[in-house]
């Protein structure tokens, strides 16, 4: 009967553990780091729009995105979904996207604007772009 309660005792540990990891990630995930703040854009110049287009572009390994006119200027929230492919008649081909379409979040940490990736928390200081807090 030692046996059982010693198995009992591991079974309960590691799922005691693995509650607490998935407590802590959502709570590392839920908050900016500290000192940052939900920024938007005050101008899309040329430079800022093409640096923006180019780090979201490199984030998510692609050749280019298209963005509204006013992304990130009345929202620090901008949310990318993936281009449906189209086949040789322009058509939009079979299937459904079922990934989850990507987002990022605009902060703003001191006077730097900071464009972090929410999927795995990478974040990109933007060097053209103007920002201010919401």
């Amino acid at each position: 009967s030692g046996c059982k309660t010693g198995l009992f005792a591991g079974k309960f540990m590691a799922r005691t553990f693995a509650l607490l990891t998935l407590v802590l990630l959502h709570a590392c995930n839920a908050h900016p780091l500290a000192g940052e703040l939900p920024a938007v854009l005050e101008t899309s110049t040329p430079a800022s729009r093409a640096e923006l287009v180019q780090v979201i572009s490199d984030a998510l390994n692609v050749v280019s995105v298209t963005l509204a006119e006013d992304a990130l200027m009345k929202s620090s929230e901008l949310v990318i979904e993936k281009k449906l492919r189209r086949n040789l008649q322009g058509r939009i081909g079979g299937g459904r996207v079922m990934d989850p379409p990507e987002q990022f979040k605009l902060v703003i940490d001191g006077s730097r604007c900071v464009l972090v990736r929410l999927a795995d928390d990478t974040r990109y200081v933007l060097k053209e772009a103007l920002c201010r807090q919401l």
